[in-house]
């Protein structure tokens, strides 16, 4: 399969996978938010291996010579070893994410809502046998929308620039492990953001903000490609490692601490289990890869 084709084909089946994620959240009062938790811990432990082992290991070795010019022309010292530049953007990626979820209006708001919905879920019995329907908390309207659009808007940023950094991948290698990445959560995000905004807007104003999300990644990777012949080499290594950063805050502060977090008892052990699981196979791909 060409490069250009298999690019088409992962920004369909994302679009899929999100619109896929978007009509679960719909559903969303009848599934067990303990059930939830560990697949979302899972998928975090994946995401984390993806953005440690496979795409940061890669980027970052391509990132040494503008590292070893950005050192020289700070010290003078042409024996300086190399600026570690990879991870340095890493990090700035990391943080871009988390700004969002700090700085954006409704976002603590949004937080305490679902720790509220967790927190009735969670009481009572941990056996499943004893588990009841859990008691929702339902907000202001003008409150949930102001979280709820918070949510879109930083995650439609998240994934045009994940997007992007797929787009860019001038290898089929490269291009598998930026998608094995986003498929790891897409789902999750999308039943996130579309369970956030439920009962906030209109049916037709949630089908519109939700459709315009699903789009962000395959607009995101054609833009990628449309700039993939003057992003090569370092400038397309860069790109990958930003994109790792944004990519290893979802999976700590979206998909993993929430799960340990707001679980208890064995369910807390489980996600744990669940992510270390995710994380060492995820891991051990890349023996032949």
């Amino acid at each position: 399969m060409e490069l250009t084709t298999a690019k088409v084909v992962s920004a369909v089946v994302l679009f899929i996978v999100a619109l896929i994620g978007v009509a679960l959240s719909k559903y969303a009062a009848s599934f067990s938010p303990k059930i939830v938790r560990v697949c979302n811990a899972t998928a975090g432990g994946i995401l984390l291996a993806v953005t440690l082992v496979h795409m940061l290991a890669e980027a970052s070795e391509q990132m040494e010579k503008p590292g070893v010019d950005i050192a020289v022309f700070l010290t003078g010292d042409k024996s300086a070893e190399a600026f570690p530049l990879g991870y340095s953007l890493m990090g700035l990626g990391f943080l871009t994410i988390l700004s969002v979820e700090v700085f954006l209006p409704g976002k603590e708001h949004g937080d305490e809502s679902h720790a509220g919905i967790a927190e009735n879920s969670d009481s009572g019995s941990e056996s499943d046998a004893g588990d009841q329907p859990p008691d929702l908390v339902v907000l202001p309207a003008s409150k949930s929308c102001t979280a709820g659009l918070s949510a879109v808007l930083g995650l439609c940023l998240h994934s045009f620039i994940e997007g992007t950094a797929t787009g860019s991948a001038d290898d089929m290698s490269e291009l598998s492990q930026m998608f094995i990445a986003i498929i790891a959560h897409k789902m999750f995000a999308a039943f996130s953001v579309g369970s956030l905004l439920l009962d906030a807007v209109s049916v037709r104003a949630w089908w519109t903000l939700l459709f315009f999300f699903c789009l962000m990644t395959p607009l995101g990777i054609g833009f990628g490609t449309y700039l993939s012949s003057s992003l090569e080499g370092a400038g397309a290594a860069g790109l990958v490692c930003f994109a790792a950063g944004s990519l290893l805050c979802v999976a700590v502060y979206d998909m993993l601490m929430p799960s340990l977090i707001l679980g208890k008892g064995h369910w807390k052990r489980r996600s744990f289990l669940a992510s270390l699981f995710g994380f060492c196979a995820m891991s051990l791909l890349a023996v032949w890869s």
